[in-house]
């Protein structure tokens, strides 16, 4: 499997790849918790995964898929990279298909910035595979990229998680569980993962 770096500027195969993301995060417990209503969480996530395939971090965001287009990373360099809370307003359009939830949504994601680490780093935004490819090493491959960049430029990492059982797993390419927070309003759990530079 190759691994292909995308233009975000490509609006073309970010369709594609959103649509991808909305598919492998439709039983995500962030995905349930700001899009409850299962006949618009589709669409809400696909508008949210384009916004940030098409640069929702600003100049800094790395878009990685595989050679299949069957799963996504988005990265996010080191730099002056704009905030979580003020990218969020890149994503606004989106807010009709949160209904009531759009506020919860808003408060969730300020409080998850509340905890994101000052010190230069890399962060992984978003990772996902088409549900019929999981399981084929295609998620690893991609992490395996751009970790090996990483190393390189020996800077650390981090991600958050909303799914305990993949904990073990990041666990394996060198993050380590640093904190576990609940989001407001009965929330889920989140797990902050951090990955010392090597």
């Amino acid at each position: 499997m190759t691994v292909v770096r995308v233009d975000p500027a490509d609006k073309s195969i970010a369709r594609e790849l959103s649509e991808v993301l909305a598919r492998a995060f439709f039983d995500d417990p962030l995905a349930i918790y700001f899009f409850p209503d299962e006949s618009v969480r589709i669409k809400g996530l696909r508008r949210f995964f384009y916004a940030q395939i098409t640069g929702l971090f600003g100049p800094n965001t790395v878009v990685l898929t595989t050679d299949n287009l069957k799963a996504v990373a988005i990265w996010v360099k080191p730099g002056k990279s704009p905030s979580i809370i003020r990218s969020g307003y890149r994503i606004l359009p989106t807010a009709f298909v949160l209904k009531t939830r759009v506020f919860l949504a808003g408060r969730a994601i300020a409080y998850l910035e509340r905890f994101h680490p000052r010190q230069k780093h890399f962060y992984l935004a978003t990772i996902g595979t088409d549900p019929e490819f999981q399981g084929k090493g295609l998620g690893s491959e991609l992490l395996d990229y751009q970790l090996t960049e990483i190393d390189s430029k020996h800077m650390p990492g981090y991600l958050e998680s909303s799914k305990e059982k993949n904990v073990p797993y990041y666990r394996r390419f060198g993050f380590e569980l640093i904190k576990e927070i609940t989001l407001p309003k009965n929330g889920p759990p989140t797990f902050l993962m951090w990955r010392d530079a090597k």
